[in-house]
C-alpha cells in the first residue's frame, strides 16, 4: 500500500480483546493439556474450513495487515484504501477524531462479535443462530459470512502472534517477514508456531520444495525438528493477561500511549481476575508489563 494502514481504534481494540480473550485462554489451556502442542481445537478447525480462510497465513507477511483485516470486516477494500488516503492528508488531531467517529459505529456489532467468537455454543444457541442466519436475505448472508471471514482471519493470525511472542520473543509477523528475506532460522521458528504456514503459505511451500529438490539435509532436519517439537513446553502462568498484553502489542497499543490504569480497565472488561493475575492496581500492572517485556527478551535469547 502506498498509504499507511490506520491503526485499529482503541474502542475497537478493547472490544476485540473483550470478545476474543476468553477464546484465547480456552485455546491456551487446550494446548497445555496436550503437552504444549499448538493444534487448533476441532471446533476452530471446522470454523476455518467452513469459512474457507486457510489463506489467513498471508496476513503474517506484514503486521499492518492484521489490523487492516479487522477494519475490513466493517469496510470494503476500496473504502479502506480511500479512507487511508484521506487519513494521510489529515493532521494527527483530525486523524484521531476521524478514528473515534469510526469507532463509535463499533458498539453496534458487539453482539455480533460475541457470537462470532462463541466456539462452544449450546445446542439452543446453535439452533437460534442457524434460524437467524436462514432468515437473512442473500445479500445479508454474504455480508455476515464476509464479516466472520475477516474477524476469524484476524483472530487466528493475532492469536498465533501471541504464541510466538511467548515462545520466541518475536511476533509471528516478524518471523515471517524475516523468513521472506531468506532467514531460514526464522522460517523454522514460524512453522513451529503455526503449521498452517508450512502447508498454506506460498513462499514456505516453495522453500520446502526447493530444499527437497536440492537435498538440503541440514535445513530439512531443522524443519523436522521444529515440526516435531511441542510449541509451548512450559506452563503459561498468566494466559489471559499475556493474551491482552500481546494483543495490545500486536495492534500497536502497548507503545506507552495507554496508562497502566487504562490497560487495567481493559483487563477488567475482559474478565481477568485481578488477584490471580497479580494486577491488583496500576503499580502491579506496570510490574506485569515489565515482566511481559522481560519474558519477550528471555524467549528471544533462549530461542537462538
Amino acid at each position: 500500500m502506498s498509504h499507511s494502514v490506520p491503526r485499529l481504534s482503541l474502542a475497537k481494540t478493547r472490544q476485540l480483546i473483550v470478545a476474543g480473550t476468553p477464546t484465547c485462554v480456552e485455546m491456551l489451556r487446550f494446548f497445555q493439556g496436550r503437552g504444549g502442542w499448538v493444534t487448533l481445537p476441532p471446533e476452530i478447525s471446522s470454523i476455518r474450513q467452513r469459512l474457507k480462510i486457510e489463506n489467513y497465513v498471508l496476513l503474517y507477511d506484514d503486521a499492518r495487515k492484521i489490523g487492516a483485516c479487522f477494519v475490513l470486516a466493517f469496510m470494503e477494500p476500496q473504502e479502506l484504501k480511500t479512507w487511508g488516503e484521506e487519513l494521510d492528508a489529515m493532521t494527527q488531531e483530525d486523524q484521531e477524531r476521524q478514528l473515534e467517529l469510526f469507532a463509535s459505529d463499533f458498539e453496534e456489532v458487539g453482539v455480533a462479535l460475541d457470537s462470532v467468537f462463541d466456539i462452544f455454543p449450546t445446542e439452543q444457541t446453535r439452533l437460534e443462530a442457524r434460524k437467524a442466519f436462514d432468515a437473512l436475505s442473500d445479500d445479508e448472508k454474504s455480508a455476515a459470512i464476509r464479516f466472520a471471514q475477516f474477524m476469524w482471519s484476524g483472530f487466528l493470525s493475532a492469536f498465533h502472534n501471541v504464541i510466538a511472542v511467548m515462545v520466541h520473543g518475536e511476533a509471528l509477523t516478524t518471523l515471517v517477514a524475516k523468513a521472506l528475506t531468506g532467514d531460514d532460522d526464522a522460517f523454522c521458528k514460524a512453522i513451529q508456531i503455526d503449521r498452517q504456514t508450512y502447508t498454506h503459505h506460498p513462499y514456505f511451500r516453495r522453500r520446502i520444495d526447493k530444499a527437497e529438490a536440492s537435498v538440503e539435509s541440514e535445513f530439512l532436519a531443522r524443519v523436522s525438528y521444529r515440526l516435531c517439537t511441542p510449541t509451548a513446553r512450559g506452563k503459561i502462568q498468566y494466559p489471559g493477561l499475556w493474551t491482552v498484553l500481546a494483543t495490545l502489542d500486536t495492534l500497536g497499543w502497548l507503545d506507552g500511549s495507554l496508562t497502566a490504569s487504562q490497560i487495567l480497565d481493559i483487563c477488567d472488561e475482559a474478565g481477568l481476575h485481578r488477584y490471580e493475575n497479580r494486577i491488583e492496581d496500576s503499580i502491579a500492572m506496570n510490574k506485569r508489563i515489565r515482566a511481559y517485556r522481560k519474558m519477550q527478551k528471555n524467549a528471544l535469547l533462549s530461542s537462538h
